[in-house]
C-alpha cells in the first residue's frame, strides 16, 4: 500500500499544473494602480525624429542634393549623371558657342513636361521634402504583449506621414530583426518601465518603398516612371538638335538621346542608391517609460500614455541618440 501510495503521489505530482507566475506586486491591479492585461496585444505607435534642432543629418543632405540640383537646373543635373566621355565628346564636336547654350535649350524642353499639372522641377522640389521627411521623421507601429513572466515587443509597420499617410510593412529582408523580449516593471500609479531591447532593419529599402508610394499617391507614378515618362529624351534630342547659333546648328540627335537616356537613368539610380544606403544596423530602445490607464475600473490597463523611449541608433555606421514618444491602446 505504501508503494502504491508513493506511485500515485509521484503520478499526481507529474500531472499537476505548473505554479502560476508571480504577479506584478502587492497592491497592484486596482483602478488606481492598473496592470497590463495578460497576453493582450497593445497596439503601439512610436514617433521618431532624427533631426537635430530641426537640422537634417548630413547623410540626408547628401541624399537629396541631386534632387535640389535638378530643381535648380535639370539639364545640368542630368548631364552630371550621364556618361562623361560622351558628354565631353559632344561638347567638343559642337563647339564652345553651342555648348554654352546647350543647358538652356535642354531646360526649355524639359520644362515643357507636366506631371499632374506640375513641372518636373516642381516635382523634384516636392520629392525633396518627401525624401527628407521619410528619412528623418517617421512612426513605428508595433505590438506589445505583457505578462508577469514575459513581455514581447514586435515591430510591424513603418508609417511615413507627410502629405499622405504611407504605410510600409516591415519584414522580408535578412536585415530585419523585429521581435524582442524586454524586461517589464509595473509600479504604483500605473507607472511602467520597459528594459533595453534592440531591433534592426533594412531601413533604406523600406524608405525607398515609402518614397515611391508617396509619389504614386500624389502623381500616380513612382519616382522612376515620373522622370523617365516626363523626360522624353527622343523628343528633347530632336528639338535640341535643330537649335542653331548663327550658321552653326547642334545636330547629333542620336548622341543627345543617348546622353539624355543615360542621364535620366543615372539620376534615378543615384537617388535610389543613396536612400537604400540608410540601414538601421541597430535600433536600440535603451529604456521605455509610460503610464498605464484603466478606463473601465477593472484594474486592467486599456491604454498606455505619456510613453518615452531613449533611442540609440546606428544608421549606416553613425551613432545617434534621440528621444522618442509612444502611446498604445488595446
Amino acid at each position: 500500500m505504501r508503494a502504491l501510495a508513493a506511485v500515485l503521489f509521484i503520478f499526481a505530482a507529474g500531472c499537476a499544473e505548473p505554479p502560476p507566475p508571480e504577479g506584478y506586486g502587492e497592491g497592484l491591479g486596482t483602478p488606481e494602480n492598473p496592470i497590463p492585461e495578460d497576453d493582450l496585444s497593445y497596439v503601439v505607435t512610436s514617433s521618431l525624429d532624427f533631426t537635430t534642432n530641426g537640422a537634417l543629418p548630413q547623410p540626408v543632405v547628401d541624399t537629396v542634393a541631386g534632387l535640389r540640383a535638378f530643381s535648380s537646373n535639370p539639364a545640368r543635373a542630368l548631364l552630371a549623371k550621364a556618361d562623361q566621355t560622351a558628354v565631353q565628346t559632344l561638347k567638343s564636336q559642337i563647339g564652345t558657342t553651342l555648348t554654352n547654350s546647350l543647358e538652356g535649350w535642354l531646360n526649355t524642353e524639359i520644362d515643357k513636361a507636366r506631371i499632374a499639372t506640375k513641372t518636373l522641377r516642381q516635382y523634384a522640389t516636392e520629392l525633396t521634402t518627401i525624401s527628407e521627411t521619410t528619412l528623418t521623421k517617421f512612426y513605428l507601429d508595433s505590438v506589445l504583449s505583457m505578462t508577469p513572466a514575459k513581455t514581447t515587443h514586435m515591430l510591424g509597420n513603418l508609417n511615413f506621414r507627410h502629405s499622405r499617410d504611407i504605410v510600409v510593412l516591415l519584414g522580408g529582408t535578412a536585415s530585419d530583426v523585429l521581435k524582442q523580449t524586454p524586461t517589464l516593471a509595473v509600479m504604483p500609479g500605473g507607472a511602467m518601465t520597459l528594459g533595453d531591447h534592440k531591433f534592426s532593419m533594412a531601413f533604406g529599402n523600406h524608405a525607398w518603398s515609402g518614397i515611391n508610394l508617396a509619389s504614386t499617391a500624389i502623381y500616380n507614378r513612382d519616382v522612376s516612371s515620373t522622370f523617365v515618362g516626363g523626360i522624353l529624351c527622343a523628343e528633347i534630342a530632336r528639338a535640341v538638335s535643330l537649335k542653331c547659333s548663327g550658321t552653326s546648328c547642334v545636330g547629333h540627335e542620336s548622341q543627345l538621346k543617348t546622353i539624355c537616356d543615360g542621364g535620366v537613368t543615372g539620376f534615378v539610380d543615384d537617388l535610389r542608391t543613396h536612400v537604400a544606403a540608410f540601414k538601421l544596423e541597430m535600433l536600440r530602445f535603451a529604456a521605455g517609460n509610460a503610464r498605464l490607464v484603466d478606463d473601465h475600473g477593472d484594474g486592467l490597463a486599456d491604454r498606455i500614455l505619456d510613453g518615452t523611449w531613449q533611442v540609440e541608433m546606428n544608421m549606416s555606421g553613425t551613432m545617434r541618440q534621440v528621444s522618442a514618444t509612444f502611446i498604445a491602446s488595446k
